[in-house]
């Protein structure tokens, strides 16, 4: 597994990886070329499975360069299985220290998320929920 940083030139791949999975990601066209827009293309072989979308739009951390919200995580559907999604997560916490929220989107993904980062942070992080939305806290 290989994680390539995001440039502009990766947009056209995330946008082939999403397809038709009704997934809209706001100021896709923006990541690699601004600043506290960044994520990773996730590569198997010569294969690009997935990618992770970072940002510093958080709904309880202040704006600051070491406050990052991970806007999306996207692995094809054949690959979820194998715990890439787990891998790449627990790598980017482990390279890029900082204060991280995590905002899911339905009961789902918050229950991905809680299982993901209880086991790296050994359930050491903090769940609140504010305008009927739950965001994950955690300091890497």
């Amino acid at each position: 597994m290989i994680l390539e940083q995001i440039s502009s030139k990766s947009i056209l791949q995330i946008e082939k990886l999403i397809g038709t999975n009704d997934i809209y990601i706001p100021n896709l066209h923006i990541y690699g070329t601004v600043k506290n827009y960044f994520g990773f293309m996730l590569k198997v072989k010569s294969e690009y499975i997935g990618f992770i979308l970072i940002n510093n739009e958080c709904m309880k951390l202040d704006r600051k360069d070491n406050n990052y919200n991970i806007q999306q995580l996207f692995i094809k559907d054949e690959f979820k299985k194998s715990d890439f999604g787990k891998k790449t997560v627990f790598n980017v916490l482990d390279n890029i220290s900082g204060n991280w929220e995590i905002k899911p989107n339905n009961n789902e993904v918050t229950i991905f998320w809680e299982k993901i980062i209880g086991e790296y942070t050994n359930n050491n992080y903090t769940k609140i929920t504010i305008d009927r939305r739950t965001i994950i806290t955690l300091k890497s």
